[in-house]
C-alpha cells in the first residue's frame, strides 16, 4: 500500500506541477532526523540483536519503541501529512506493545489469498507478526484488511498502515508540486 500512495502521490503531484499547481505547503525535513533514528532502532532490532539471543518478547518491546520514536518524528513535523503518518505509526506502535507483535487476522490472509504469509505465521516463522487469536488485545487495529493491487502481490494490511499510506500520499504529493512547479517560465511556455 506504501508503494502504490507513493507511485500516486508522484503523479499527482506532477500533474499539479504542470499546472502551476501546489498541494498543500512545502513539508520541512529536519523532523526527519528523529524518525530516521526510530528506523535504525527497529533495524538494529530485526537484523542485529536477535543474533545476541534477544528473545521474543523484548523484541516486540523494541518494535513498538521504534514506532513510538518514529511517530514522535512525524508529529514533530507541522505538515498535515507527517501528522497523518505519525497517528499511522502510533496506532501500529500500541497493538504491538500490547500483544508482543502485530496480530494478523487469518481470514484476512484467505481471503486475500496470502497462502504463503499464512503458512509462516503458522509456523511460528516471523518475528514482526503472529497469527490473531481471541487473546489479541485491540484487535480492530491489526492486519485485517485485504489489499491486492497491480503494483505489489496481495496482502493484509491495518489501520494504522491505511493512515501511513495516507500521510505519505499527502507529503509526497505536496514535496512533488514544490519542486517542480513551474514558477519562472517562459513566456513560450505559456
Amino acid at each position: 500500500m506504501i508503494s502504490e500512495a507513493i507511485t500516486l502521490a508522484v503523479v499527482g503531484g506532477l500533474l499539479l506541477a504542470w499546472r502551476n499547481r501546489t498541494f498543500l505547503s512545502p513539508p520541512g525535513f529536519r523532523n526527519l532526523a528523529v524518525a530516521a533514528a526510530g528506523a535504525l532502532l527497529f533495524l538494529l532490532s530485526l537484523y542485529v540483536l536477535p543474533g545476541w539471543g534477544i528473545t521474543r518478547e523484548t523484541f516486540g518491546f523494541l518494535h513498538a519503541l521504534s514506532l513510538f520514536v518514529m511517530a514522535a518524528g512525524f508529529f514533530w513535523g507541522k505538515h498535515m501529512g507527517y501528522k497523518i503518518v505519525g497517528t499511522g505509526f502510533l496506532l501500529n506502535g500500541l497493538i504491538i506493545l500490547l500483544n508482543g507483535h502485530m496480530p494478523v487476522e487469518r481470514t484476512a490472509l484467505i481471503a486475500a489469498n496470502d497462502e504463503r504469509a499464512l503458512g509462516l505465521l503458522e509456523a511460528n516463522k516471523v518475528l514482526t507478526h503472529a497469527l490473531a487469536d481471541g487473546a489479541t488485545r485491540l484487535s480492530f487495529l491489526d492486519d485485517r484488511i485485504p489489499f491486492a493491487s497491480p503494483i505489489t502481490s496481495p496482502r493484509v494490511i491495518s489501520i494504522g498502515d491505511i493512515c501511513i499510506a495516507i500521510g505519505l500520499f499527502i507529503l509526497v504529493s505536496s514535496a512533488v508540486t514544490y519542486i517542480f512547479r513551474r514558477q519562472h517560465r517562459h513566456e513560450m511556455d505559456r
